[in-house]
C-alpha cells in the first residue's frame, strides 16, 4: 500500500520535502510510518521535535487524518490515506 506524508510548515524545511508516497506493506499501522519516517527523515530534524529512541514525533508535533484526526501508534493505515504533520498551535 502507499500513503501519503505531508509535511507543513517548519517540518518540511527540516524533512526536506513538503510530500511524498511512502510504500508500507498491507496491514500497516501508523507506528510502521513512524519508523520510515525516521529512517528517510529524522536525521534532518531538530530533537525537540523527534525523538529517535521511540521513533516518534515530540509534542507539539502531531500528525493527522482525514478523516479521523490525530494518530494513535496502533492505528491502522489504508492505501491511498493523506498523512499531514505539523506542529500544534496554542494561544490565548
Amino acid at each position: 500500500m502507499i500513503v501519503t506524508v505531508r509535511f507543513l510548515g517548519l517540518l518540511a524545511n527540516w524533512a526536506g520535502i513538503s510530500q511524498a508516497a511512502v510504500p508500507l506493506p498491507p496491514g500497516s499501522r501508523f507506528v510502521d510510518l513512524l519508523a520510515e519516517i525516521g529512517r528517510r527523515w529524522a536525521h534532518n530534524m531538530p530533537a525537540q521535535m523527534w525523538d529517535s529512541e521511540r521513533q516518534a514525533f515530540i509534542k507539539p508535533v502531531t500528525a493527522a487524518v482525514e478523516p479521523g484526526g490525530a494518530l494513535a501508534p496502533q492505528t491502522p493505515l489504508s492505501d491511498g490515506q493523506t498523512i499531514t504533520v505539523f506542529l500544534s498551535a496554542a494561544g490565548g
